[in-house]
Protein backbone atom coordinates (compact mmCIF):
# COMPACT_ATOMS: atom_id res chain seq x y z
CA UNK A 1 0.00 0.00 0.00
CA UNK A 2 1.26 3.35 -1.14
CA UNK A 3 0.52 6.34 1.45
CA UNK A 4 0.02 9.82 -0.59
CA UNK A 5 -0.38 12.87 2.08
CA UNK A 6 -1.99 16.12 1.31
CA UNK A 7 -3.43 19.36 2.64
CA UNK A 8 -7.19 19.96 1.28
CA UNK A 9 -10.03 21.64 2.62
CA UNK A 10 -12.99 19.66 4.08
CA UNK A 11 -16.42 20.79 2.23
CA UNK A 12 -19.08 21.30 3.65
CA UNK A 13 -20.88 18.43 1.98
CA UNK A 14 -18.39 16.02 3.70
CA UNK A 15 -16.15 15.33 0.50
CA UNK A 16 -13.07 15.40 0.85
CA UNK A 17 -11.26 16.83 -2.57
CA UNK A 18 -7.74 15.62 -4.13
CA UNK A 19 -5.77 17.88 -5.25
CA UNK A 20 -5.75 17.86 -9.02
CA UNK A 21 -2.50 15.71 -10.20
CA UNK A 22 -2.93 13.13 -7.15
CA UNK A 23 -6.31 11.86 -8.83
CA UNK A 24 -4.32 10.20 -10.97
CA UNK A 25 -1.96 8.53 -8.82
CA UNK A 26 -4.92 7.39 -6.38
CA UNK A 27 -6.78 3.97 -7.77
CA UNK A 28 -10.30 3.80 -7.70
CA UNK A 29 -12.11 1.35 -5.01
CA UNK A 30 -11.11 0.54 -1.28
CA UNK A 31 -8.89 3.30 0.48
CA UNK A 32 -7.91 3.81 3.85
CA UNK A 33 -8.33 7.76 5.14
CA UNK A 34 -6.82 8.94 7.72
CA UNK A 35 -8.19 13.05 9.04
CA UNK A 36 -6.02 15.12 11.34
CA UNK A 37 -7.58 18.29 11.82
CA UNK A 38 -5.30 21.61 11.91
CA UNK A 39 -4.23 21.85 15.71
CA UNK A 40 -5.39 25.66 17.30
CA UNK A 41 -2.31 27.03 18.74
CA UNK A 42 -1.90 27.47 22.41
CA UNK A 43 -2.72 31.20 23.52
CA UNK A 44 -1.79 32.25 27.51
CA UNK A 45 -4.21 34.44 29.12
CA UNK A 46 -1.79 37.48 28.34
CA UNK A 47 -1.87 37.03 24.54
CA UNK A 48 -5.66 37.35 25.00
CA UNK A 49 -5.78 40.82 26.78
CA UNK A 50 -3.66 41.89 24.47
CA UNK A 51 -5.55 41.00 21.81
CA UNK A 52 -8.31 42.28 23.27
CA UNK A 53 -6.70 45.37 23.83
CA UNK A 54 -5.44 45.48 20.35
CA UNK A 55 -8.85 45.42 18.76
CA UNK A 56 -10.03 47.89 21.00
CA UNK A 57 -7.72 50.10 19.89
CA UNK A 58 -8.07 49.44 15.99
CA UNK A 59 -11.84 49.69 16.90
CA UNK A 60 -10.92 53.13 17.86
CA UNK A 61 -8.68 53.75 14.77
CA UNK A 62 -11.74 52.96 12.37
CA UNK A 63 -14.22 54.86 14.37
CA UNK A 64 -11.91 57.85 14.20
CA UNK A 65 -11.43 57.29 10.62
CA UNK A 66 -15.13 56.77 9.93
CA UNK A 67 -17.50 58.80 12.48
CA UNK A 68 -20.73 57.78 12.79
CA UNK A 69 -22.98 60.47 11.85
CA UNK A 70 -25.84 60.99 14.09
CA UNK A 71 -29.43 61.85 12.63
CA UNK A 72 -30.27 65.78 13.83
CA UNK A 73 -33.53 65.74 12.50
CA UNK A 74 -34.52 63.88 15.82
CA UNK A 75 -33.81 66.34 19.21
CA UNK A 76 -32.26 64.91 22.08
CA UNK A 77 -33.94 64.92 25.11
CA UNK A 78 -33.18 67.23 27.40
CA UNK A 79 -31.46 66.64 31.38
CA UNK A 80 -35.01 66.33 32.82
CA UNK A 81 -36.70 64.66 30.27
CA UNK A 82 -33.48 61.92 30.26
CA UNK A 83 -33.79 61.66 34.32
CA UNK A 84 -37.76 61.92 33.73
CA UNK A 85 -38.90 59.08 37.07
CA UNK A 86 -42.60 59.68 36.32
CA UNK A 87 -43.39 57.03 34.20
Amino acid sequence: MEAIEFNTTLGSDGIIAIPHGLDRKVKRGNVRVIIIGEEKPFVDRDEIHDRELDRAEDYLDYLMANPIEVDKSRPFLKRDELHDRSL
